[in-house]
């Protein structure tokens, strides 16, 4: 009966010390379990702080960069928006220019067609005189007023011409070179002593070009264009043009 109890004792104490060491070798596995996971977390965890890093610093290029890029814009606008001004301030001046050259050119015409007709009228007024010359001492009244009247005729004529020498001396358009940046025109000289002097060109339809009045050779006047105004392909050999000043004319408008 002993000897069973003993046994039976020893079964238990082996299914104990059995259980035990299973116990303990289930504990170390899970712990080696648990450190290979926290392991691989760790690395995990390494690998995004690094990356966290590496983008941080790419977002703080990118915001860098972008700021910059803010910069370049706003300084392009404010270059785009002075382009805008530049350029309403030039079609306004254009605009002024031409309307002061249409004034000018039609005042040439009005007085040109005054002057034409005081001289007609004054070679009929004479053409009188001298028929009522050939007439008796009777009409000599008819005589005298005649020739009051052409004093009278004879100072208006006086004062048209006054007024038409004030006006632009017209030279001829002798042709523009190919590359459009030289001008050539005949006519009346200036004093060689007075170039360069900075121009606007122009003829009856309004303004041809800006430019600079820069030498005279061979008895023809050469000038530099600056700006081209209006095409000057209509224009031919021999075509009447007029000069203005561009400093002091100016000051006009």
């Amino acid at each position: 009966m002993r000897r069973a109890k003993k046994t039976k004792s020893s079964g238990i104490t082996l299914t104990l010390a059995v259980l035990a060491g299973l116990t303990v070798i289930l504990l170390g596995w899970r712990e080696l379990k648990h450190g290979r996971i926290q392991g691989s977390l760790n690395e995990q965890l390494q690998a995004q702080s690094a990356q966290l890093v590496t983008s941080q610093s790419r977002v703080e290029q990118l915001s860098t960069k972008l700021a910059e890029l803010g910069l370049k814009l706003e300084a392009s606008e404010l270059s785009v928006q002075s382009a805008r001004d530049r350029a309403g301030n030039l079609e306004s001046q254009r605009d002024h220019l031409r309307a002061q050259v249409d004034q000018r050119t039609e005042r040439i015409r009005e007085l040109e067609s005054a002057s034409e007709s005081l001289e007609a009228e004054l070679g009929r007024t004479r053409l009188s005189l001298l028929e009522a010359e050939q007439l008796p001492a009777s009409l000599q009244g008819r005589l005298d007023s005649s020739l009051a009247r052409i004093e009278g005729l004879e100072t208006q004529l006086d004062g048209k011409s006054a007024e038409c020498a004030k006006l632009p001396e017209l030279h001829s358009w002798e042709g523009l070179s190919r590359d459009e940046s030289v001008f050539a025109l005949s006519g009346p000289l200036p004093d060689p002593s007075a170039l360069p002097a900075e121009v606007y060109l122009c003829d009856a339809n309004g303004l041809i070009l800006e430019g600079w009045l820069a030498r005279i050779e061979e008895n023809m006047l050469l000038g530099h264009v600056e700006h081209l105004r209006s095409p000057v392909s209509a224009l031919v050999k021999g075509e009447k043009v007029f000069i203005l000043p561009r400093k002091g004319h100016e000051e006009d408008f």
